[in-house]
């Protein structure tokens, strides 16, 4: 209950200190450290996996820290307007995963290329909601993780 408490309570504070930049033509919503870690992500990104990052920079208008969650479990949603939603409950629980376990960092560059394939299934004019479309959602964040971790091993 405690940590839940103190989670609640930086969720509040943080989002009063909700600001907005732009990095390569995405605009991101949310507290500066939230800033700093998209854009983080953004830049492994475009370095491991080049051909998601230039789909994704021609998509992606916005990446916003939001409190609304449509469904139990989702960490992120993008809603066809070329935004991504970043759950803030799922944010916070993670950036204090990635203070324990760096690697953990990963798993943010690889959600936003989930959510950036089911803005290209929507784009394309395919279902974005189907099993399928969420197995090529799944298998591109899933390579891109690989990669992530395989570099990160040969950088220790």
């Amino acid at each position: 209950m405690h940590r839940a408490a103190i989670l609640l309570f930086l969720a509040v504070f943080l989002a009063a200190c909700s600001t907005e930049t732009t990095y390569q033509g995405i605009r991101i919503e949310g507290p500066s450290k939230f800033h700093e870690d998209i854009i983080r992500a953004l830049k492994l990104i475009e370095e491991h996996a080049p051909e998601r990052y230039a789909d994704l920079c021609r998509l992606v208008k916005v990446i916003r820290l939001t409190r609304r969650r449509p469904a139990p479990g989702v960490a992120a949603y993008c809603d066809g307007e070329q935004r991504i939603h970043v759950v803030s409950e799922y944010y916070y629980q993670w950036a204090q995963q990635v203070k324990v376990y760096p690697v953990a960092f990963y798993y943010m560059p690889a959600i936003i290329v989930h959510e950036a394939v089911h803005l290209l299934q929507m784009n394309e004019g395919r279902e974005a909601r189907s099993p399928n479309a969420e197995l090529e959602a799944i298998q591109a964040e899933q390579s891109l993780r690989t990669r992530l971790i395989q570099w990160h091993r040969v950088v220790e």
